[in-house]
């Protein structure tokens, strides 16, 4: 998503325009305007909140600063979705629109609500001589397209859809507006009170903590069948209205707060079998998954008690051995691992003295939650030879008469 500009400027009684930062002001109500260029539609707009300065001077001097500032703009073309600790957020445009059940005034253009673009879906005019409170059908949005992680506790849910009465009746309002589940409107009615407007104004349903009044899991958020039903009405007297609605979109909170990295950890060594007292390499391979990056790798390999070691090389980060000089643990902080990435671990080592076989045992672990902890430990048998005399066996024979 593009991040819009932001253009702020101050307007008072004394100093019509000028920057955000330096304005000044008669010690009266003075306005700070937020002018926004949507990146994605090169759509302007504003929007505006009035306060009174923290520090007030003579007129036509300059205010030290506003204390503090807290506003919320919502404006045609922006949008910039709440954040909250411990949460995540995915917030898209309906894929489909439907207009059912079929009431007295019908949509058409269903397909314009799936993009900020001010091509509208829009009602048939309200005929003259029409019941008071005529009755709209249900524009519902569906096939949004929701990825929520299984598992994961859905936390509110708001909807911010872009009305507007072509014909500036002010004679329509919402007559109901609530959730989709599979594909049936469900729980509560958050219609908003008041006419809806005679320009694009962007309405918002809901918000980060409303369940709208029933429940919700990943699957039935991600179904295609999940959306938002919302019904019109026009009023009394509201003859010409037409409703027009340019897009849907939903927000879904959700608590996003367990990323996980999936790290597997595979390990070969240089030779197999190894005579003793040979050289040989341990190469282990950390890769991730994701579906998150992982933070804070640490892999820990704990050699066999009969080798010498020798130098650990890692691909990034930095290794330590303890228990020298035979055995012990080589520990490696490798950092972060981003999804699809790896890190390597080179750990040269003596063969024992001794023929026979030996196992070398190694584990990798993140500050992420891993989904598949199965992967994350390798082992690697390597078999020790005895040494094979060049030319193979030598005979010596030994004669007894000789003194």
């Amino acid at each position: 998503m593009a991040v819009p500009e932001l253009k702020f400027f101050m307007e008072s009684a004394c100093h019509e325009a000028t920057t955000a930062a330096e304005w000044r002001t008669d010690c009266g109500l003075s306005t700070l305007k937020i002018e926004s260029l949507d990146a994605m539609t090169a759509t302007n707009s504003t929007s505006t909140i009035s306060g009174t300065s923290k520090f007030c001077e003579d007129s036509g001097r300059r205010a030290s600063a506003w204390a503090l500032i807290l506003f919320t703009v919502t404006a045609i073309g922006l949008f910039v979705p709440a954040e909250s600790a411990n949460a995540a957020n995915e917030n898209r445009f309906a894929g489909q629109a439907v207009s059912n059940p079929s009431f007295e005034i019908a949509w058409t253009n269903l397909g314009n609500i799936v993009s900020d673009n001010d091509l509208d879906a829009n009602t048939d005019k309200v005929p003259s001589g029409f019941d008071s409170d005529e009755i709209h059908s249900y524009l519902r949005s569906r096939n949004y397209g929701f990825t929520i992680p299984a598992g994961e506790t859905i936390l509110g849910i708001e909807v911010q859809v872009e009305v507007w009465d072509a014909n500036a009746t002010l004679d329509m309002d919402d007559s109901d507006a609530r959730l989709a589940k599979a594909d049936v409107p469900v729980g509560a009615d958050r219609s908003i009170a008041g006419v809806w407007p005679s320009t694009r104004t962007v309405r918002t349903y809901g918000s980060p903590t409303d369940l709208w009044g029933t429940t919700w899991t990943p699957a039935e958020v991600n179904a295609a069948g999940f959306g938002f039903a919302l019904q019109p009405r026009a009023l009394s007297g509201g003859t010409g209205a037409i409703a027009q609605v340019d897009y849907h979109r939903i927000i879904v909170y959700y608590t996003g707060g367990t990323p996980t990295a999936d790290l597997d950890l595979t390990k070969t060594d240089s030779a197999d079998p190894v005579p003793v007292s040979t050289p040989f390499t341990y190469t282990l391979t950390a890769t991730n998954n994701g579906p998150d990056a992982a933070n804070n790798v640490t892999l820990v390999d704990t050699l066999p008690a009969t080798v010498a070691f020798q130098l650990a090389t890692p691909s990034q980060g930095g290794c330590v051995h303890s228990g020298e000089p035979f055995g012990g643990t080589v520990t490696c902080t490798l950092g972060t691992i981003a999804n699809a990435a790896n890190a390597t671990v080179a750990i040269d080592v003596d063969a024992p003295s001794t023929p026979g076989g030996i196992n070398n045992s190694a584990t990798v672990s993140a500050d992420e939650t891993d989904p598949v902890a199965g992967n994350n430990t390798a082992n690697e048998p390597t078999t020790i030879e005895a040494p094979v005399c060049p030319g193979g066996v030598v005979t010596t024979t030994v004669d007894s008469t000789t003194g």
